[in-house]
């Protein structure tokens, strides 16, 4: 493996919905009542620009919405999945400290997210919401930190992270349900602070960062045929109830540096740490000497240091033998939204300290159309958080 550093902010989203012919005509003569103003707000739109139809719009799309339902009404529409499919969202954040700065970013971007996930705005102004909503979400939060033979032994190692200690002010100090469930007529406003209370703690963890074998940690259960250099599979202890047989699968990772799961332990020797648990080979132990005692960099020069990316599509697959229900994306050190990456492509680096993601690039690829990538620089921008969103909304449609 060539050498090098890669920051990486993945919106892990691979997506995938198991309803076959769900396109129906479905006719809702007016648009959905108004949201309260705090909400919208909360959720990083202008709500005072929201129209009397109820429907908030990003304050920078300049587009008018429909009508409050006075004079004729909208016509009958046809428009996707009457009865959407359950989503389980697994977000995989970056707890490093390199990342606090931009958290704020992240934080409007996921609350906004969500919001649109599950209350869709009407940018184009044609009177409807512009894609079904998703009425069944369960969302949890792991973190990047994984452990180390010889490191990080305080990491989550891809338990459901509960919220504690408190960071925001409008978080409580006590835990927070490993998993956070939405119905539609449950408390948009409360979905999105419990998601950014648990998503958003302390930016302490581990400076190697491993979403990819924290995702497979999170996710699988403890007799799949997957074996980890530490640790062990969570999905049916301590993670239980959270991956559902029949829904979804969504995986965003967000990170500011590239996908670093290790497959050889010596490889993160500190320099002192004596030979190579490998005496045939010289292993260049993926260490800063130049850096602060205990900085790791993701430099792996031997393809043998990490683990291949081919285990983690084999997990994926194995998670979700129906591509429809699975969809990976990544936020991280690209400069664009891509849709549907195909294998052989290569993107812009972010522009603003973001290295380049190959492993989670990689990835995404090899998902034959059930991923998407976007941009950490860019990650404001109301295309790139409406692409999530509607990405993961078709999903659940089984498009």
């Amino acid at each position: 493996m060539e050498g090098r550093r890669l920051l990486v902010l993945a919106l892990t989203a691979s997506f995938g919905g198991a309803l076959a012919g769900c396109y129906v005509h479905h006719e809702r003569r007016n648009p959905p009542s108004p949201p309260a103003d705090d909400v919208a707000r909360d959720a990083g739109l202008d709500a005072s620009e929201a129209s009397t139809s109820g429907d908030p719009r990003p304050s920078d799309s300049g587009v008018p919405v429909g009508t409050d339902g006075g004079g004729d009404p909208p016509p009958p529409r046809e428009v996707a999945c009457e009865a959407p499919q359950g989503v389980d969202l697994l977000l995989v954040m970056d707890d490093s400290g390199s990342i606090r700065l931009m958290d704020e970013a992240i934080r409007d971007s996921l609350r906004r997210m969500l919001y649109e996930l599950v209350r869709p705005l009407d940018v184009d102004g044609d009177g409807w919401e512009d894609w079904a909503r998703v009425t069944d979400l369960q969302v949890g939060v792991v973190t990047t930190s994984a452990t180390g033979p010889r490191f990080c032994a305080h990491a989550a190692d891809g338990a459901l992270m509960r919220g504690t200690p408190a960071t925001l002010p409008y978080c409580r100090d006590s835990p927070y349900p490993a998993i956070t469930r939405f119905e539609e007529d449950d408390s948009v406003s409360r979905l999105l602070d419990d998601v950014a209370c648990v998503a958003f703690g302390p930016r302490d963890g581990c400076q190697v960062e491993q979403p990819l074998e924290a995702m497979a940690k999170a996710l699988l259960p403890n007799a799949a045929p997957f074996d980890f250099v530490t640790g062990r599979a969570r999905g049916d202890r301590e993670n239980a109830g959270f991956l559902r047989p029949d829904s979804v699968l969504v995986v965003l990772v967000f990170a500011n540096e590239d996908d670093c799961s290790i497959a050889d332990p010596s490889a993160f020797d500190p320099p002192d740490a004596g030979p190579p648990q490998d005496a045939g080979r010289v292993v260049p132990p993926l260490f800063d000497a130049g850096a602060p005692p205990g900085t790791f960099v993701c430099e792996a020069p031997d393809e043998g240091d990490l683990h291949d990316v081919e285990r983690y599509l084999e997990i994926l697959r194995w998670l979700r033998p129906d591509p429809r229900r699975l969809v990976f994306g990544a936020v991280s050190g690209i400069d664009e939204f891509v849709d549907d990456p195909r294998p052989g492509e290569r993107y812009g680096r972010c522009r603003r300290g973001a290295g380049y993601p190959t492993r989670l690039v990689e990835l995404a690829q090899g998902l034959e159309g059930r991923a998407l990538l976007s941009s950490l620089c860019d990650i404001r921008e109301a295309r790139m958080v409406r692409g999530i969103a509607e990405r993961i909304a078709h999903a659940a449609c089984g498009d």
